[in-house]
């Protein structure tokens, strides 16, 4: 099909559907890629610190009792990786007593500055025992973490080359990036098939169209199928029949009223003759009219039309003069034009004209009637184009205005959902993250290893669980993994139980949110109180997490008729701004108080924290759009508080004696709002 507006709809379709599957294929490639790359990160840390933990386990004797010989032959046995770049030994002030080099390079780098660098990781064990010189005391990551009963004998330093990780990470994101290449083509390859047949039936349903469109009615249209696309050929089909019969009805009768017109027109020719004078003067005066005049005969004729006229519709007087008015009016009856323009008199119409070009407007039309020896009618016409097309504008601002409130809304109502829940799902992550460190540290794999021992020695299990002394041991080791298995255990069950909580309790947010977002916008009786209850339940979990008490003081419990959705939204923000100001307090100086107190004919409910306070500077402009001091806030919350506040004839205002001596804010509402608003 021949292309005449640009761009197919084929290819729009194809383009638009490739986008968005390169878009959503780009973001889970890139998303999988940073998450294998820091999995195998934290897999080669863990390496590391796996084989400081062994030698420090093992060094202990040996560091306690200054045995270099020993050291030096630990730090050489454990030099089997050749990805292990050095292992040092160091007595308790970091001097160190024994090393193994695999990497000179590493070693100096090292022993320059004591940190890692890019080419390796670095993994320090400090080595304690007991002040009574008891060994296998815990291995610690610093000397900070030591009991005040132990004594630090030594620390173990291992570095681990970075390149075994860096060859992972390069191989993870090439296999990533070809899989999503290959995934990608084979996309494009399925979406232009199927968008290929479903406009291939289209443009036989356009090519039909146009061969109508240029006046052809022979063409039909015919597609073999019963979707949407079939059923509007069918109908398409349908209108080229009864366009093609009206036509033809059309022309006969056109030829009919031709000689009517024709007849007519000689008519008013002799009558032009006749009063040639006195049409002279009435024709200046009818041009110096600012709107159109048409004189019309009683069988609806044009029988004159003055410059304002010929201006407006875009004809010379003598092609309108002998013609049926209809022809440019065509909310007339062209086949009673008489009976249209006599239902007019006397009333301002609004009719369609059309102009030379075929082109329709609006216009007014003003019919009047005089009895001249026969019935005459004066037309008065105005172009009202500009009229409606100022009023088209206005209505299309209009419904664009109310088009971005509804959004607005919408934006407001997710924007809660999303904070609200966004509290409950920090803890279920906090919940998940423990329960996968308990199964990774969990000790089940070491009981797998005593069983393999018992397997291969079946034939005789007797005398190895009582001459052999790895056998000996067994009994003990199973003891202590049967006790550390119950306990992680119970771990893992209190966990799991917390996570539920907290699933459910999101379940319950987004019910009571739904429930206050289907009400926004009514305006009911409710108490005060009650309302101050619901945002607390939801950031419950939120408050409970940063060991936040709280205090209420409900000195008055009054009914208040609000929209409830709108002052909910207020306090949960308030409440989630005073547990962020109380983060970096003493948990047992966190404490939120919320009062509830009449004053004059406003309700007042204040939400007061413990937190960092707000500075004089920024007490002025903690209501406006755009502004917040946490570094993931986005600075509307308060805003559109303040708007709601208003829009319910009341305000809120925030109050702080400066930084550290926490804040106050309070939202105030009529008890009476209608009495508020005369």
């Amino acid at each position: 099909m021949q292309q005449t507006w640009g761009i197919s709809l084929r290819t729009k379709a194809t383009a638009a559907v490739l986008a968005i599957i390169l878009v959503a294929l780009g973001v889970t490639a890139a998303v999988s890629i940073v998450q294998s790359n820091h999995e195998i990160a934290a897999e080669q840390r863990r390496s590391a610190d796996a084989i400081s933990h062994s030698l420090a386990r093992s060094a202990e004797l040996a560091l306690a009792v200054r045995d270099e010989a020993e050291l030096a032959r630990l730090a050489t046995g454990f030099l089997w990786d050749p990805n292990i770049l050095f292992i040092a030994l160091c007595d308790e002030k970091g001097t160190v007593l024994s090393k193994a080099v695999q990497s000179s390079n590493a070693w100096k780098f090292y022993e320059a500055k004591h940190v890692e660098s890019p080419a390796f990781l670095l993994s320090e064990k400090t080595v304690v025992i007991s002040s009574t010189g008891e060994f296998g005391q815990d291995v610690s990551d610093s000397l900070a973490d030591r009991k005040p009963s132990q004594r630090t004998v030594g620390k173990v330093v291992v570095a681990l080359s970075t390149e075994p990780m860096e060859t992972a990470q390069r191989r993870q994101t090439l296999l990533t990036g070809g899989l999503t290449l290959a995934t990608a083509l084979l996309c494009a390859m399925l979406t232009s098939v199927v968008v290929g047949a479903w406009t291939r039936r289209l443009e036989m349903v356009v090519t039909a169209s146009e061969t109508i469109a240029r006046g052809d009615y022979s063409q039909g249209i015919r597609v073999p199928s019963r979707d949407e696309i079939g059923r509007l050929a069918s109908a398409f089909e349908q209108m080229r029949l009864t366009v093609q019969q009206r036509d033809q009805t059309l022309l006969h009768r056109v030829e009919e009223r031709t000689g009517d017109l024709e007849m007519a027109r000689r008519s008013a020719e002799k009558l032009a003759l006749s009063s040639q004078e006195a049409g002279a003067r009435i024709r200046a005066i009818l041009d110096a009219a600012a709107d159109g005049i048409i004189t019309i005969n009683d069988e609806g004729l044009i029988e004159s039309v003055n410059s304002a006229a010929e201006r407006i519709f875009g004809f010379a007087p003598r092609v309108m003069i002998g013609h049926n008015i209809a022809q440019f009016v065509p909310s007339l009856d062209q086949h009673d034009a008489g009976a249209s323009l006599r239902a007019f008199v006397g009333a301002r119409r609004e009719v369609t004209g059309r102009r030379k070009d075929g082109a329709t407007f609006p216009m007014e039309m003003n019919v009047s009637e005089v009895q001249l020896g026969r019935r005459i009618y004066t037309g008065i016409v105005r172009d009202i184009t500009e009229i409606k097309d100022a009023q088209l504008k206005l209505d299309a601002t209009n419904k664009q205005l109310l088009q971005a409130s509804r959004q607005a809304g919408m934006a407001e109502v997710a924007t809660g959902v999303l904070h609200n829940v966004g509290n409950v799902l920090n803890s279920v992550n906090v919940s998940a993250t423990l329960i996968a460190e308990r199964l990774s540290n969990s000790k089940v794999t070491g009981l797998g290893k005593a069983m393999e021992l018992l397997n291969s020695n079946s034939a005789d299990l007797a005398a190895y669980l009582t001459a052999n002394e790895k056998g000996k041991q067994i009994p003990a080791y199973l003891t202590s993994v049967t006790r550390r298995l119950l306990e992680e255990q119970a771990e893992l069950l209190r966990e799991i139980s917390l996570l539920a909580k907290n699933i459910e309790h999101i379940k319950d947010i987004v019910s009571m949110q739904q429930a206050y977002a289907g009400a926004s916008g009514i305006v009911e009786k409710i108490q005060a109180t009650e309302l101050v209850e619901d945002a607390l339940r939801m950031n419950a979990a939120a408050l409970a997490r940063h060991d936040v008490i709280v205090v209420r003081e409900f000195i008055d419990k009054p009914e208040i008729v609000v929209d409830k959705h709108k002052v909910l939204q207020i306090l949960i923000n308030f409440i989630r701004n005073a547990k962020y100001a109380m983060d970096e307090a003493v948990p047992n100086d966190r404490r939120l108080t919320l009062r509830v107190a009449c004053e004059g004919e406003m309700l007042a409910i204040s939400v007061k924290d413990t937190g960092t306070g707000i500075s004089a500077e920024n007490l002025t402009r903690v209501f406006t759009h755009g502004f917040t001091t946490r570094r993931e806030g986005h600075g509307f919350g308060l805003h559109s508080g303040a708007l709601a506040a208003r829009e319910m004839g009341g305000e809120i205002s925030a109050h702080s004696d400066g930084a550290g001596q926490g804040a106050t804010f309070t939202v105030k509402l009529p008890l009476n709002p209608r009495a508020k608003l005369l």
